[in-house]
């Protein structure tokens, strides 16, 4: 079957052309895997985020996670309270791992049951970026439970930032910066998490949508997405009862009395890069 046959087929049973879309999908994705695009000359990047607007990578780049600060810090040590966060190393592991895209410039929002409207920019000049635009509503249906009898109004806001990948094994996760975005911000959207293949795809658009009434500003340079690069590596799985080997693992850890035993012998570090091209200033976690 040639590769954008099913653009041009017509079906009559909804389920026979969710699975033939599915067979499809799964045989593009193996026919780009297979092509290995080359470049003629080396890279220190594997991954590049371009700021195709060339207004906001001085002002508002892309930030590593690690150097973002987390969104309950502030509050809770401005109640007097110890911030404890750290404590759960899995979870401190992950709000560090990758690189924070944030808002490029304001998007002023009002939603209640007539619907969602918004205003790009901050002042009465017209904003130079593109404002959110509606998306099928019937793709994300029942993906979460809408509050105040609003309707389902997904959006798919255009980023000025395009992502350029060197290596064919690298894709990325976004993802809401559950961490890092303002707590006000997540209460009111939902925030549509995928993975993208930047190989030959260079789109890092942000999508959501009003989960309840509302009226908010979300303002430049306030944290979006995070954004976790990873390689496209084959994982074989399995599952069953536990070896006798396993069982014992499971049952004793001779490290658990340790203090930070976790940390000490179990967790390994990730490693994530951001290189600034005009300065080649690196950092490095």
């Amino acid at each position: 079957m040639r590769l954008f046959n099913f653009w041009k087929r017509k079906f009559t049973d909804t389920n026979e052309s969710s699975l033939n879309l599915e067979e499809e999908i799964e045989n593009i994705s193996e026919t780009n895997s297979s092509e290995n695009k080359s470049f003629d000359k080396p890279r220190k990047t594997q991954l590049d985020f371009v700021d195709s607007s060339k207004l906001v990578f001085a002002s508002i780049p892309i930030r590593l996670a690690k150097d973002v600060p987390l969104n309950s810090k502030k509050s809770i040590e401005e109640s007097g309270k110890q911030f404890k966060f750290p404590f759960c190393p899995g979870m401190f592991d992950y709000s560090r791992v990758g690189y924070i895209m944030s808002s490029w410039t304001d998007f002023h929002f009002k939603s209640n049951k007539a619907g969602c409207v918004s205003v790009v920019g901050g002042n009465k000049k017209q904003s130079v970026f593109k404002g959110p635009v509606p998306m099928d509503a019937s793709i994300v249906e029942g993906l979460f439970n809408l509050q105040d009898k609003i309707p389902l109004r997904p959006l798919n806001i255009n980023s000025p930032w395009k992502v350029f990948c060197h290596d064919p094994d690298i894709s990325a996760f976004l993802l809401p910066a559950w961490y890092h975005s303002d707590p006000e911000f997540l209460d009111n959207f939902y925030i549509y998490p995928g993975i993208v293949d930047y190989n030959t795809f260079h789109t890092a658009n942000v999508i959501l949508a009003p989960k309840r009434k509302f009226e908010y500003t979300i303002k430049a340079g306030d944290p979006l997405l995070h954004i976790i690069p990873f390689y496209n590596k084959g994982i074989k799985c399995g599952y069953g009862p536990p070896t006798v080997e396993q069982e014992s693992l499971i049952s004793y850890d001779p490290t658990w009395h340790e203090k930070q035993f976790y940390r000490k012998n179990h967790m390994k570090k990730k490693s994530y890069k951001l290189e600034e091209e005009s300065t080649t200033e690196e950092k490095e976690e």
